[in-house]
């Protein structure tokens, strides 16, 4: 492989490779493209992956990596797609100031061993359409929304499973106008407030706006009031769940008006 100066794409997903990183492909300095999905290597990650420079799409995910992740993917500017979920890596997530505005419209963290707070860099990354930090242990710390006030082109924040017991002021939310799905669920979350907070601002919208959400999911946390009826603008929203909060509330039949509605969790 080591021969092979000029390849640009490496596809190798769910061909039951074992092992730990092939070191090799640092030396590849053409690559755009590494997809080893689904396999069953293991070990760390190296230390220098910017030399990577043209690196596009990246995904690891579904593997058995360990250790820290390593900083440098951050450094390379071209990356896009970067797909880590599913793994062993653990420890707080430190990346260091990022010199040039980032490409990153994909960054999928979730189901790893990561700890500590968010870190805040992620700000940075305004081009985020898709970002998966589910199961990161916060330890029971402050999750900070004011950290995705800049992801104005985010569709996909799933927040699941953090780990915190933090009473968390969601209004924030209501800044990001290109939400499609918003997953915020599960047991060891304990997320606050009032979901007309997070929902009330965007009725003001462009129609192209208000109703492009599909799913909202913020079940088993802490929320608290009355639904709001300014769920019926989303004439798109399928998949709604809020069960195990703190609703006080009448049966919400308002909602059958909502035409694509196909799941519903209230209890």
């Amino acid at each position: 492989m080591g021969n092979l100066n000029q390849l640009t794409k490496l596809i190798l997903a769910s061909s039951k490779l074992s092992g730990n990183f092939p070191h090799v492909l640092l030396n590849l300095s053409d690559l755009t493209t590494i997809n080893l999905h689904f396999n069953q290597l293991e070990g760390t990650l190296p230390a220098n992956m910017s030399s990577l420079s043209k690196l596009e799409y990246f995904n690891i995910g579904s593997n058995s990596f360990s250790g820290f992740v390593s900083s440098s993917l951050f450094m390379i500017p071209s990356l896009i797609h970067l797909s880590l979920e599913r793994n062993g890596f653990n420890g707080p997530l430190e990346i260091g100031n990022i010199s040039s505005p980032s490409e990153l419209q994909t960054l999928s963290l979730g189901g790893n061993n990561l700890k500590g707070p968010i870190p805040r860099f992620i700000s940075k990354l305004a081009g985020l359409s898709y970002l998966d930090l589910s199961f990161w242990n916060t330890i029971s710390g402050m999750v900070d929304f004011r950290i995705f006030l800049h992801l104005k082109s985010l569709t996909f924040p799933d927040l699941s499973h953090l780990n915190t017991r933090s009473m968390v002021d969601m209004s924030l939310l209501s800044h990001l106008m290109s939400l499609s799905l918003v997953h915020l669920s599960a047991s060891d979350n304990q997320f606050s407030g009032e979901i007309p907070k997070v929902i009330c601002e965007l009725d003001s919208l462009d129609e192209s706006v208000s109703v492009g959400l599909v799913s909202l999911d913020v079940s088993h946390n802490q929320l608290s009031g009355e639904l709001p009826k300014s769920l019926i603008n989303f004439t798109y929203l399928q998949f709604l769940n809020v069960e195990d909060n703190m609703f006080n509330d009448t049966f919400p039949f308002w909602l059958r008006v909502l035409p694509g509605l196909q799941f519903l969790v209230l209890f």
